[in-house]
This record gives C-alpha cells, sequence and structure tokens, in this order.
C-alpha cells in the first residue's frame, strides 16, 4: 500500500465470501509473523500486529491464533522483504509501494490472505511510516475488503495513520462476517498439514492491493493422486518451471478507468521460453518482444472486475502462471 502506487485503486467493497464462506459466518485462522523490520523492538511490533487484529475480531467473529509453522491453509502469514521476495511481485524500494496482500479464497492457498510489507520502508510505531495504520488496512484485504472512496474509512486507497477502524469498515466487514455478538455456528480452525511450496511461487487471483497485493496469484500445481504412478522424467529432462515476473502493474491488485491494460514483465528460464500469451474470460493473445522484457496487450477491459492470466512456458512445456486482478470504473 503507497499513497503513490494506489492513485489508480481497486474500488470493490469486497472480493469473494470471505473466510467463512457463503453468508455470514465465522472463521478461525491461524497467524504466522516471520521477519520484521530489526530497528522495531520486534515485541512492540508484535503487539501493534495483534492491536489490528483485534480491531477487526472486535466487530465481528473471527479469531487467530498463533502458529510456527508457514505456509498453512488457513493461515495469514506477515513478513517483510525487499525487492524481489518470491510471490512474483518484487517491491520497489522505499517511498513506493508500503505493502501488499492476498485476498483470501478463491485465491489460491497457501498464498491466500498473506501480507508482504515492504522492508525498505521507514516503519514506526505511532509515527510514519505507521506499522499498525498499515497494517490495519492491509488486514482488511486479508480478510476481503477491497478499497473504497471514504476518505475517512481505513481501506481508503492512500496512506493515512489511523488509531482504529472507522464506521464504513465495519459495516463493509460485515457483509462478510457475521456481527460480534450474534450467535452463528463456527467454522473449524483446521490449519491443515503444512504445503510443500511449488517449485515456482505462484500468483494472486485478484496481493492484498496491494493491495494492494496482491489479484492474486494462481493455484498450486495439484499433487498427484498416486505420486508413484507413472513414469519418472527420462534422465536430464527439464523439469524447471520459467521464472515469470510482472513488472507493471506494480501489485496484482490494480484499478483504472481505462478501457484496456498492457502489462509488462520478464520471463527467464534455464533454457529457452517458448511463448509468453495472456488471457482472460472473453480473450486471449500473445505478448509482444523478446520474453526478457516482453509486453502483453493492449488487453480490453470490461467494466467491473477483470482477471488477467499471464502464461509463460518453455521450450520443455513447463509452466508459469501469473494471475491479476484488474477492475475498471
Amino acid at each position: 500500500m503507497g499513497p503513490a502506487a494506489l492513485t489508480g485503486a481497486n474500488l470493490a467493497a469486497t472480493f469473494g465470501d470471505g473466510w467463512d464462506g457463503p453468508g455470514l459466518g465465522s472463521a478461525s485462522l491461524a497467524l504466522y509473523i516471520g521477519t520484521l523490520p530489526a530497528w522495531l523492538d520486534r515485541g512492540s511490533a508484535l503487539g501493534e500486529i495483534r492491536r489490528a487484529l483485534d480491531a477487526w475480531a472486535g466487530v465481528v467473529q473471527l479469531s487467530f491464533s498463533d502458529s510456527s509453522v508457514r505456509r498453512l491453509r488457513r493461515q495469514i502469514e506477515i513478513f517483510a522483504a525487499a525487492g524481489e521476495h518470491g510471490d512474483g511481485f518484487a517491491f520497489d524500494g522505499r517511498g513506493g509501494v508500503l505493502a501488499h496482500t492476498f485476498y483470501p479464497p478463491p485465491n489460491a492457498e497457501t498464498l491466500a490472505g498473506d501480507m508482504h510489507l515492504d522492508l525498505d520502508e521507514p516503519w514506526k510505531i505511532g509515527a510514519d511510516i505507521d506499522l499498525f495504520s498499515v497494517v490495519l488496512h492491509e488486514l482488511g484485504h486479508a480478510l476481503g475488503l477491497g478499497h473504497n472512496d471514504d476518505p475517512g474509512s481505513v481501506m481508503y486507497p492512500y496512506y493515512r495513520r489511523f488509531t482504529g477502524l472507522a464506521a464504513p469498515d465495519v459495516a463493509e466487514i460485515r457483509k462478510l462476517y457475521a456481527a460480534r455478538g450474534t450467535t452463528t455456528p463456527s467454522t473449524p480452525t483446521n490449519p491443515g498439514t503444512p504445503q510443500t511450496p511449488p517449485t515456482t511461487p505462484t500468483t494472486p487471483t485478484t496481493p492484498t492491493t496491494p493491495t494492494t497485493p496482491t489479484n492474486p496469484p494462481s493455484s498450486p500445481p495439484s499433487t498427484p493422486s498416486n505420486p508413484g504412478a507413472g513414469n519418472p522424467p527420462a534422465p536430464g529432462a527439464d523439469i524447471v518451471a520459467p521464472v515469470l515476473t510482472i513488472t507493471f502493474p506494480a501489485s496484482s491488485l490494480y484499478g483504472t478507468s481505462a478501457s484496456s491494460i498492457t502489462v509488462r514483465g520478464s520471463a527467464t528460464d534455464n533454457a529457452a521460453i517458448r511463448e509468453v500469451t495472456w488471457s482472460t474470460r472473453q480473450t486471449s493473445g500473445g505478448a509482444q518482444g523478446p520474453a526478457s522484457s516482453f509486453s502483453a496487450g493492449p488487453i480490453p477491459l470490461a467494466v467491473g472486475f477483470n482477471s488477467i492470466t499471464i502464461t509463460a512456458v518453455d521450450t520443455s512445456g513447463n509452466t508459469t502462471r501469473r494471475t491479476l486482478s484488474v477492475t475498471r470504473w
């Protein structure tokens, strides 16, 4: 999240049905907190993050339990990193995007709900750039909220310092989850078994805007039902998938009033890239230019939500995809 990077922002109020599924229910989520800015006292920083979590859990039926294990299902993972950090959406250094977050399912797990903070920013507690304010905003995305156009709202797409949620934030989150104090069947926590990370990180289906996020990454490759069946790859066979990085838009979540968008990025491989393509629900096409600095588009945008998938395929057929969520208003 950053004041410059979010000038074209996704103004959809919500994304999907939230962690509780359709209707107004409750959700219990695991929470993993990794690297945080070293110049902040970790105990104080954790306290600010917990305060932001409690703000949302205080108005709807959500609960968060600490976990020491990464990449669980039904888990929000929070960490700080600089530059390229494994999700295909590299940070841009100081003064740009502050953070990005991936929306909950139907975004692909285990990336769904994850929040990444740009380690190059001057994070502070109680001063700009205020950790609590940014985490409070990004948690809204992790729970299923988009941006709105109310300057007094935590979910307004420009950085401001906040002390808590505003009335519009409470009203929007209660469209996804049952209000605190009402009775509803709880959703089991069941963080599940740690997942083996895919060879290449997936992209959001619609990162946290970044939110914002974060369009979010495509689903990780599924595990064969019988891994022992079939023939192993021939010795020396290329099984390394391409590395696909999107440079524009900088976040997997993007908003614009334009009727089309041109996506830019790079695709590299240990052997060679055969093709880079793009697709939406309505149409598809090939990217232009060398794979190392391709340009995909102009891609037509319908009014409202658009999901764009960029696909890189190497000469051995190995494939990597990134999915962007673009809202046209």
